[in-house]
């Protein structure tokens, strides 16, 4: 019965409130506006807390500040309070309502001049009207946002809101505006050093260009964000990214690395239980397999996409019960307190209003405390939690540091090896007096290489590409160097057929290849030439690397290109042939030019695209009449 008691005074005391608050609001003293506005910020800041992930409580903490606003003016806690409202209704995507509480946000943002509360709320109401799909309306908000943030856009605010336009103008198909924001965003991002926005953006520009159906430039901006992501651990993105290479590779009909990603796809999503992104995966997948004639696996990812469906479909419907069963909860609660009221009389509501004021007084005094103490103690906890966690991180940078530069150091005498395999500059201006290396790693050690060599009045030159690059083709390009000495050493006379044949069988031997598909298939690309010149007469063999000629160095003349075979130098999927021979007569003055895929295959200039070979062509026949310094500083 005590129970029942308190529960019955807690409610009576709740009723008498609401009646006699414009009494309360107008007798308040300084003291107990203060305590009022006190509990306003309050809420304020659990509603920020709480964010994206708990939703209802971010609305519950925001309305209760608002509340506290009907009965003070208080319109910087108001504005606030209205604008966390507005995000809540983004998120569950109440669009309609969260346009109306936003649009009041603004009116107050307005009414007092505050140009960066403009600024915040009219972001807000530009990603409530792209909820809406209404993408026009979005940009004149997002341009009002940044009109109201003025110069003052080099922030993580700023960075967001140029990459929310660029989504707007995505949508609406606008290629040109779209990426011109996303770079804009990027450029802020990279300035304020805003890592975990950066990869979003590189994200979300491979996703224009896959749009644009670009996607050699789509993968590359994939790939770095993807770098970035598995740095900071950001799984839900890493998945996002894994889905977004695999849609790159399904458009190219790659169905069996479509998969591979979308497996990694499949396993970062389930770590973050995203349903949503299952769905899609499922979906993907299915259609791989279908596409490699897979029917009963692509029968079952195809249960599964429809199973993650109707789960995702049963959350939302029971969501909107649990809303209508709140509302009608609110409104019969609302009209239970309206018959009680009417039960009490006005001379009993008078006589004890003095002693309701100090009960009042009291309640929320204690309740205040109470809060204050529970958010004290959990800021202490989250202090001893983020000590911890500083210390962690602080150990475990070292260690990464101290790795990190012992194999540093280690590539570097790797680095020093190479260069001693390399011929010498000597060696070079002896057997071709007229000439240039234009050698430039990717990075500290490199999968090309190139190669001299001088035997019984013959001049050999090569250039090659290992496969792999850094410290896996540097192994690759000293085996290669060592074996054209070997061979070369050891013969007489070798026309360079010769030469790749018997390179390709060490080369097969010395990595035990048997033509397996399981095994790795390395191995290099390679242009060689011997030059007689008491003959004038060139000889060249090509696996895969052809050479280019610019006779007589004249200005226009069209290149001539000698074809390679198309194998490589190991085993190959086809039966492996020998490499064929081919004589080019040469005269003074003509340019001859061997090289790998590298420079062709740069990424560069505004749109981020490869050089490719064309261009490259065209650069050589413009600048082939000048002297081998200038062209070297050209190239």
């Amino acid at each position: 019965m005590l129970f029942l008691k308190l529960k019955y005074n807690l409610v009576s005391l709740i009723i008498l409130v609401c009646i006699f608050s414009s009494t309360v609001h107008a007798k308040s003293t300084p003291s107990e506006i203060a305590a009022e506005q006190k509990k306003a910020e309050m809420h304020i800041i659990k509603s920020k807390a709480f964010g994206w992930n708990q939703v209802d409580s971010m609305l519950h903490y925001a309305m209760a500040c608002l509340k506290i606003t009907d009965n003070f003016k208080f319109d910087s806690l108001r504005f606030e309070a209205l604008n966390e409202i507005a995000y809540a209704h983004y998120i569950t995507r109440r669009t309609s309502e969260g346009i109306s509480v936003g649009l009041e946000a603004l009116r107050i943002a307005k009414s007092k001049n505050k140009s960066i509360w403009q600024a915040k709320v009219c972001n807000r109401l530009g990603l409530l009207y792209q909820n809406s799909n209404k993408f026009g309306e979005s940009i004149i908000f997002f341009e009002q946002a940044l009109k109201a943030y003025g110069t003052n856009t080099n922030t993580i605010s700023g960075g967001n809101l140029y990459n929310n336009l660029a989504n707007s103008y995505l949508k609406l198909n606008d290629f040109k505006n779209a990426l011109k924001f996303r770079k804009t965003a990027i450029a802020i991002r990279i300035a304020i050093n805003d890592t975990s926005g950066l990869g979003d953006s590189y994200n979300d520009i491979g996703e224009t260009f896959i749009m644009q159906e670009e996607y050699d430039s789509a993968m590359h901006y994939l790939n770095t964000a993807y770098a970035i992501k598995l740095k900071q651990g950001d799984i839900e993105l890493l998945s996002i990214i894994n889905m977004n290479k695999a849609e790159i590779l399904m458009r190219q009909e790659n169905w069996k690395q479509a998969i591979l990603l979308l497996n990694e796809s499949e396993t970062q999503a389930k770590r973050i239980m995203a349903t949503s992104y299952l769905k899609d995966i499922y979906l993907k997948k299915a259609i791989c397999n279908k596409k490699l004639n897979q029917i009963a696996m692509a029968y079952d990812y195809l249960e599964l996409h429809r199973l993650y469906n109707d789960s995702i479909n049963q959350i939302e419907n029971k969501r909107q019960l649990n809303e209508l069963n709140e509302q009608f909860q609110s409104e019969r609660k609302n009209f239970e307190i309206k018959n009680l009221i009417k039960e009490k009389e006005q001379n009993l509501v008078i006589t004890k209003e003095k002693d309701l004021r100090k009960n009042i007084i009291l309640f929320f005094s204690i309740l205040f405390l109470i809060a204050t103490g529970i958010f004290s103690y959990f800021l202490y906890k989250r202090f001893q939690i983020t000590r911890h966690q500083k210390e962690t991180i602080e150990n475990q940078k070292f260690e990464v540091d101290e790795k990190n530069k012992n194999i540093t150091d280690s590539i570097n005498y790797a680095k020093r090896i190479q260069d001693a395999m390399l011929p010498e500059e000597q060696l070079r201006i002896k057997i071709f007096p007229e000439s240039f290396v234009l050698f430039l790693p990717k990075d500290i050690v490199s999968g090309d290489f190139y190669w001299f060599a001088e035997k019984n009045d013959y001049h050999y030159a090569a250039v090659a590409d290992c496969t792999g690059h850094g410290v896996p083709g540097a192994f690759m390009s000293m085996i290669g160097s060592a074996l054209l000495n070997e061979i070369i050493n050891h013969s007489s006379n070798l026309e360079p057929a010769s030469v790749l044949n018997e390179l390709r069988r060490k080369i097969i031997q010395a990595l035990k290849q048997e033509g397996k598909d399981s095994e790795s298939k390395d191995g290099m690309d390679i242009a060689l030439i011997r030059y007689d010149k008491s003959k004038g007469l060139i000889q060249f063999s090509g696996a895969n690397n052809p050479i280019w000629i610019v006779s007589n160095a004249i200005v226009g003349k069209e290149l001539k290109e000698v074809k390679a075979d198309k194998q490589p130098i190991g085993v190959h999927h086809n039966l492996q042939k020998n490499f064929s021979n081919h004589e080019i007569p040469v005269h003074s003055g003509d340019m001859v030019y061997l090289f790998s895929d590298g420079f062709a295959d740069q990424f560069g200039g505004q749109d981020e695209k490869k050089f490719k070979y064309k261009p490259l062509k065209a650069l050589l026949e413009s600048i082939a009449n000048k002297p081998l310094d200038i062209q070297k500083e050209n190239l």
